[in-house]
């Protein structure tokens, strides 16, 4: 990473480079978000952000919007303009950028996919562009957390959502869970699974609660996720909304030897429940982002099994005091040494009710750093 002297200047046109970025969310994906802004003398020449996959990247649609000559201007931008690689559906960024004669490009972070990282800017100072890497890098990484998993992996990137009590209980006695947590903290929710490609839960989830598992925001038109179920010998209710109400977009998985017959629609995949290869299975469907929605048993088999990168906990100010309430995670025992400890912490209020974030695998670790 380059230790340039950065001005303010420098801080706040990045900054809204960032903020062009995330106008792409819930559109460009699998692609990720990135923002672009060309700048003269302290004036803004021209902007861009990649609307949706397939159509012009940050850089030439930044590039296309200036109201002048960029020739000899600066670009910040929030990720590596990308240099020519087999199967790209779009041109490449970085000879975009020497042709339109850009002088200094001042960009985020590297691009995390290997057949991008480090090409881009080895190329741009191959042809005599200043490159300086790593102005607001870490918010630049956070934007594409799972992006950078996935191309390193090759998996989901997994965040685990718990709504719970704050003795850590998800529900009573008899399964009941409506409503813990209040409706700012349930918005919260639905804008979560917004970034999502597929929500999971449990049969116990699904055959007590019968959730839709889907996006309800006021004027939300993105798409919905994929509602996978993780049910050893299938499930006993035909009548559930998952199999009612668009069962193209339901995927159960049961076990190998399981004999059950899936409503007309529904996907099967009879590879078990075990989190691995369920998310082994999910590759070939082109999911991203995951999340695991519970119950206890679930989200303990994920931890467990050291599937989970990212939890989003809800707590509402309530005390069940119940030893037969249900526990908001139910893994295998572990001593205290070996709790999992989160990283990147942050908690924010929600009306009555706190949402404590963090991550058990850093995703930054998937990134590595470009040659000054």
């Amino acid at each position: 990473m380059t230790d340039a002297p950065w001005t303010e200047q420098d801080r706040r046109f990045m900054a809204r480079a960032l903020g062009l970025a995330r106008r792409a969310r819930h559109r460009c994906r699998p692609n990720p978000m990135v923002g672009a802004v060309v700048v003269r003398d302290g004036r803004v020449l021209g902007e861009g952000w990649h609307r949706r996959a397939g159509q012009p990247h940050a850089e030439p649609a930044a590039l296309a919007a200036c109201v002048e000559d960029p020739r000899g201007a600066t670009m910040y931008v929030t990720l590596e303009p990308c240099a020519p690689r087999e199967g790209k559906r779009t041109p490449a960024c970085a000879p975009a950028l020497i042709e339109a004669g850009i002088a200094r490009v001042v960009a985020a972070t590297l691009d995390p996919h290997p057949g991008v990282q480090g090409r881009g800017f080895a190329a741009l100072r191959a042809a005599g562009v200043a490159v300086e890497v790593g102005l607001l890098e870490h918010e630049a990484r956070k934007l594409n957390d799972a992006f950078a998993w996935h191309v390193a992996t090759g998996r989901a990137f997994t965040t685990l959502k718990l709504a719970m009590t704050l003795d850590g209980r998800i529900a009573d006695g008899r399964g009941r869970s409506h409503w813990i947590t209040s409706d700012p903290a349930r918005r919260v929710v639905h804008t979560l699974r917004s970034q999502m490609d597929a929500i999971l839960v449990g049969r116990a989830t699904a055959e007590l609660d019968d959730p839709s598992l889907t996006v309800r925001l006021s004027g939300y038109r993105g798409p919905q996720p994929l509602r996978l179920v993780l049910a050893r010998r299938g499930l006993a209710r035909p009548d559930l909304r998952l199999f009612t109400q668009d069962p193209q977009r339901t995927h159960v998985f049961v076990d190998p030897q399981a004999d059950w017959s899936a409503p007309p629609g529904v996907q099967v995949h009879r590879v078990g429940t075990e989190p691995a290869a369920v998310l082994e299975a999910l590759v070939p469907l082109g999911v991203q982002r995951l999340l695991v929605e519970g119950g206890g048993r679930v989200a303990g088999s994920f931890l467990d099994a050291g599937q989970v990168q990212r939890v989003w906990l809800f707590y509402a100010p309530r005390l069940l005091v119940a030893s037969d309430a249900r526990p908001s995670v139910a893994g295998a025992s572990r001593p205290l040494e070996k709790a999992l400890r989160l990283q990147r912490v942050s908690t924010r209020r929600l009306g009555p009710d706190w949402l404590v974030e963090g991550f058990v695998a850093d995703p930054t670790e998937r990134w590595t750093h470009a040659p000054p």
